[in-house]
């Protein structure tokens, strides 16, 4: 229960939305279920001791899978972006992000994320999932951040990456 003098934080949690959660389920299945089935398949552990390693790490990528569909989350409040997984969670001053970055890989939809950049280059990276719904609020702060992905739109891309790879660029 919150104190009566202190004041209300507005913190928003976005959560994995159903086909996100559908597809790391699916992805949690078909690891546990090929694992076990590879473990059934070895006669009296006569298997050489890589192959019952490996069962055993389709397991468990299965086990961690099912965590990340039910503890995904991304929480939004007045000072910080965290973002939250099985088992690490990671977090960012909003003042210290410095923009934001899409993935895309080998062409896919469902493999794409968005990162978000802070500032210290010492820090690292915020992956945030295509997957989450989010609402109004955060699109309205997150599409004001620079887009790291067009540099011809961003000053904070070309401080990072340095003036002789911004030549190259221009050619």
């Amino acid at each position: 229960m919150r104190e009566p003098n202190s004041p209300q934080r507005n913190v928003r949690v976005y959560r994995l939305n159903i086909f996100g959660k559908m597809r790391m389920c699916f992805l949690a299945i078909l690891s546990i279920g090929v694992g076990c089935f590879l473990f059934s398949m070895t006669p009296n552990h006569l298997s050489p001791l890589w192959f019952e390693i490996f069962d055993l790490a389709m397991v468990l990528s299965g086990l961690y899978f099912a965590a990340f569909a039910i503890r995904y989350c991304v929480i939004f409040d007045a000072e910080s972006v965290t973002v939250a997984g099985p088992i690490l969670s990671r977090s960012l001053k909003r003042s210290e992000v410095s923009g934001r970055r899409r993935i895309i890989h080998w062409g896919s939809s469902w493999l794409d994320y968005d990162v978000l950049e802070p500032t210290n280059p010492k820090q690292k990276n915020l992956m945030i999932l295509d997957d989450v719904g989010f609402n109004k609020e955060w699109d309205d702060w997150y599409l004001r951040l620079p887009n790291l992905n067009h540099p011809q739109k961003s000053k904070i891309y070309f401080k990072k990456m340095g003036m002789h790879r911004q030549k190259r660029i221009k050619r």
